[in-house]
């Protein structure tokens, strides 16, 4: 896991609260986003053990332990502001795709990030799907995994199938 530090957090700190004040979903509680961070690295805390505590205690992840309570804007907000977006998706979605509420999570995606590609690697071939101005507008299968696509579970990908605007 990689180390990381009070600089790097705040940039990512910044570029959150940026990012939904200009979409107009920004909330006073965004101020406080991840600063159990930087606070448990100064105790001397490792980062593997700092990510455990965090992403079951924060409810813009989706290994929140109360999943009614998930702030799913700030889910898309974390993934979009993160350096690893892709890693974040692959381990929230597929380790929690079908305790979470799908529907909403895939409104606020589309909402706030409205040109996105998504991928589900199956037995034999790739899902892909792209949505841009929030509209499906592609679905095929490929042979590899597009570069720049978010890979997903087999719930998340049919429900994206059938969301069609």
């Amino acid at each position: 896991m990689k180390k990381r530090t009070i600089k790097s957090w705040f940039i990512h700190w910044k570029k959150f609260n940026s990012f939904a004040f200009k979409e107009g979903v920004w909330k006073f509680r965004y101020i406080f986003h991840d600063v159990d961070k930087p606070c448990l690295r100064l105790i001397g805390m490792s980062s593997e053990k700092i990510e455990d505590y965090h992403k079951t205690r924060s409810n813009h992840h989706l290994e929140y332990k109360n999943p009614n309570k998930i702030d799913y804007n700030a889910v898309i907000i974390n993934w979009e502001t993160s350096k690893s977006a892709i890693e974040i998706l692959n381990s929230e979605i597929i380790e929690r795709g079908d305790s979470i509420n799908v529907d909403k999570l895939i409104n606020t995606l589309i909402t706030l990030i409205p040109n996105f590609t998504v991928a589900h690697k199956g037995n034999k071939k790739v899902e892909v799907i792209k949505y841009r101005n929030g509209r499906l507008i592609d679905h095929e299968f490929t042979s590899n995994v597009p570069s720049n696509s978010i890979l997903i579970s087999n719930t998340l990908i049919k429900k994206l199938c059938r969301n069609k605007k």
